[in-house]
């Protein structure tokens, strides 16, 4: 091998050398930052944020097809009661806390129905139920319940039609209570809030 030759191979060899550490630092680059923006995000949000859409605390049921908005007045035959999902009027309920005879109107449920469409987490407490020192403390440890996971798209309302005093509802899923509690009900808000399940989840 000529001394050129022996020249270009070793100027051959360093260019490959080259080339190969440049790889393996860009993948010990991209490796780091990778490692590092996971770290940060789950030192920041633990449980993958304030209102992660993890986990379905309660009973999935079979959503009715939502067919869109019907007329106001219009008496929808929902699949369970609370409904859970199907058609709803082209008005909203806005979240709050509403005691009997806030809301005149025919068949709030539908209203209801579209605010659950855009995510909303509802409580329907049933006072007939109870006693009235026991209606009381149900609606306070419901407050308290908002107290804890803030009150954005949670609609508390009054339900005399179903047998137990509290059940919770958010798009294709239902939570009964016979007795409250107040940790599974914030496991509740906090799974089913915005939950991607809904249509349309990110609509206020």
């Amino acid at each position: 091998m000529t001394d050129k030759s022996k020249k270009q191979f070793r100027r051959d060899q360093i260019r490959q050398r080259q080339r190969r550490n440049q790889t393996t630092s860009r993948l010990i680059f991209t490796t780091v930052a990778v490692v590092v923006v996971g770290l940060v995000g789950y030192l920041l949000f633990p449980s993958g944020g304030p209102d992660a859409p993890e986990g379905d605390v309660g009973q999935s049921v079979q959503t009715m097809p939502d067919s869109g908005h019907v007329e106001e007045g219009t008496d929808v035959d929902y699949n369970t009661d609370p409904p859970t999902s199907g058609p709803h009027y082209g008005g909203t309920l806005p979240a709050g806390f509403y005691n009997p005879g806030d809301i005149n109107v025919l068949f709030p449920e539908s209203y209801i129905m579209h605010s659950q469409e855009h995510g909303y987490v509802v409580f329907w407490y049933n006072c007939t139920v109870l006693d009235a020192a026991g209606c009381e403390q149900l609606k306070a440890e419901i407050q308290a319940v908002l107290e804890r996971v803030g009150t954005n798209k949670v609609i508390v309302f009054p339900w005399s039609s179903i047998q137990e005093p509290l059940v919770m509802t958010s798009w294709g899923q239902i939570l009964r209570f016979n007795t409250f509690d107040a940790d599974l009900a914030v496991d509740y808000v906090m799974a089913n809030r915005s939950h991607p399940r809904a249509p349309e989840p990110f609509v206020d």
